[in-house]
């Protein structure tokens, strides 16, 4: 399946374009096929794209609620950075996804890992990004 151009971005090195080839996997996923490393992205407003996992329920892990709670994050802030994600990516972890969000100004990334076999989207960790 491919998607039009118009509706999504891809950021690499050199800016934000429109991608040559994006498709999803088997399980819908988003997949880069560009091969350099580039990030897919899209608009809030075509949030409804994203990979079936973004709409699950969402599980927050002891690790998760530990970490938020030293980086002064509520689960109301949580998700209301989740609300505005505009980005994501796979993240260094196979089978992880970092979700790009702000919060009070700052660029945070939010770590979740979808759990098929339960439909669940489990956050593993959150954290600001610093430049």
């Amino acid at each position: 399946m491919r998607f039009s151009a118009q509706s999504w971005l891809v950021a690499a090195p050199g800016g934000i374009h429109p991608p040559t080839n994006v498709e999803h996997d088997l399980r819908g996923v988003l997949t880069d096929v560009c091969g350099q490393g580039a990030v897919v992205c899209e608009p809030a407003a075509a949030r409804a794209r994203w990979p079936p996992w973004w709409s699950w329920d969402l599980l927050l892990t002891s690790h998760a609620w530990e970490r938020m709670a030293d980086r002064g994050i509520s689960e109301t802030d949580l998700r209301s950075m989740l609300e505005s994600a505009t980005e994501y990516q796979r993240d260094v972890v196979i089978g992880r996804w970092r979700i790009e969000v702000e919060h009070e100004g700052w660029l945070w990334h939010v770590i979740v890992e979808p759990d098929y076999a339960r439909e669940l989207l489990v956050l593993i960790t959150v954290y600001r990004v610093e430049e």
